[in-house]
């Protein structure tokens, strides 16, 4: 379901759910044992601070979204999980605090890497494929930041290019439906150049044991969904001095 604001709702939809797992966290160390009557005090005290926070961001979202947030399904499991998770780590602070909070902050710089890596698709420029006046075809690609000069002779009749793009489900928040991606492979009869971001085994196709492709295509679509275009340009199309360049339409890569 689509619907105005539906990033900013979200986000409000989950802080709403991590306030309210603090809060519970906080409320159930009024259950501790050997603490004082005024330690069991201020934990409810801060506890319903956190419950107030939560009903704010809770109405945030229903103002934002008209009620339409309460029938997005797909964000409950999510929700639940911001609220869980908290309620232990606070109710718990030695035993679970610190690994949670450890392993949180490691898994979100290593999203953040893993995504910031790959351009956004835009529109704009992956590359472009030029032919200069003796014949040889030369592409251009960034690659790591730093662009990547391939030449070939004017022999090469066929490049075949293989890109990939991906984008998280809209259930994340933050990074969520920005495509990313970029030009994996490019193939002709004189060899092949693969970007080196990529490990050997990146494409489903790709994997050697029986099923496995079914099986990974399945799993990946629970994460994040990814798509694999590949598209040929015949050199001979390529006039001396002419240049085109190389971008996503859409989903799918176009020479212009």
């Amino acid at each position: 379901m689509e619907f105005e604001h539906f990033a900013l709702t979200r986000d409000f939809f989950y802080l709403a759910a991590l306030l309210f797992g603090v809060g519970l966290g906080c409320i159930l160390n009024r259950f501790r044992r050997k603490v004082t009557d005024r330690y069991r005090n201020v934990t409810v005290t801060v506890g319903l601070c956190f419950f107030s926070g939560s009903l704010v961001s809770l109405t945030l979202a229903i103002i934002f979204s008209n009620w339409m947030i309460l029938k997005e399904s797909s964000l409950y499991i999510p929700m639940g999980i911001l609220a869980i998770l908290p309620a232990l780590a606070f109710r718990f602070p030695r035993a679970l605090g610190f690994p949670l909070i450890l392993v949180t902050g490691v898994f979100t710089v290593w999203m953040g890497y893993a995504c910031l890596r790959f351009p956004v698709i835009d529109g704009s420029s992956q590359g472009r494929v030029t032919r200069d006046g003796s014949g040889l075809v030369h592409v251009r690609i960034a690659s790591q930041g730093i662009d990547t000069v391939l030449s070939y002779h004017p022999e090469t009749e066929v490049l075949e290019f293989r890109a990939f793009c991906f984008y998280l489900p809209r259930i994340f928040p933050l990074v969520g439906e920005l495509k990313r991606g970029l030009i994996a492979e490019i193939t002709t009869n004189e060899g092949r150049y693969v970007d080196p971001r990529l490990g050997k085994y990146l494409f489903p196709g790709q994997y050697p044991w029986p099923g496995a492709n079914a099986r990974i295509q399945e799993a990946w679509q629970q994460f994040f969904s990814f798509q694999e275009t590949l598209e040929k340009l015949e050199t001979k199309t390529l006039l001396p001095g002419a240049a085109l360049t190389i971008l996503y339409d859409g989903l799918a890569l176009k020479f212009r």
